[in-house]
């Protein structure tokens, strides 16, 4: 349950867009083959590389695919179909998040079950080396240690802002700052 809980997202650890607790408990719970991955999550002695391997397993599964499948695999091919039956633009949240992504999550995630395993206990794990930085003086979650895309790709990107009323760029309203990426000269 503990994994279920912070796999899915609560105030420690990113959400998965999309994917409601219960039907990832569901999920989980239903199929025999998640048991031993939850268990390897949800060890103390865990070593990262195995917590990964484990989690991006859960991961694929979340998404309807194998335990075997590569998560950027599957988000191109979910991007393909998307594009090919979509007429609108497509919500890069609703994709399975990228091999990186998951990665850091599924450390935070180790952290916070391993955390409430043991509550007041003192743990030798250090959030630094289980997807968190120190910014400014405050742990904030690693989102990703690769870029949002090609450095030719973010050239052409750009949100179109009109600068006419008010500039929107860096609010909310402004397509760049929706997808996490920064407005470039083009905007």
């Amino acid at each position: 349950l503990l994994v279920v809980h912070a796999m899915r997202g609560c105030d420690s650890t990113s959400g998965i867009y999309g994917h409601g607790k219960v039907r990832v408990f569901k999920l989980i719970t239903s199929n025999a083959d998640t048991l031993p991955i939850t268990d390897i999550i949800s060890m103390d002695e865990a070593s990262q590389d195995i917590v990964v391997k484990a989690g991006l397993k859960l991961f694929a599964m979340i998404y309807r695919g194998k335990v075997t499948d590569n998560l950027n695999h599957m988000r191109y091919l979910s991007y393909m179909n998307l594009s090919a039956a979509n007429k609108c633009r497509i919500r890069p949240e609703s994709l399975p998040p990228t091999q990186n992504a998951a990665r850091f999550h599924i450390l935070r995630v180790h952290l916070q079950v391993i955390q409430w395993k043991t509550l007041k206990e003192v743990t030798n794990l250090l959030p630094e080396e289980w997807g968190w930085k120190v910014q400014d003086g405050r742990y904030e979650p690693v989102m990703t240690d690769q870029p949002a895309a090609a450095p030719d790709v973010l050239k052409v990107v750009r949100c179109g802002c009109k600068t006419t009323t008010r500039n929107t760029c860096g609010t909310n309203l402004c397509a760049c700052h929706q997808h996490g990426l920064r407005c470039v000269p083009a905007c």
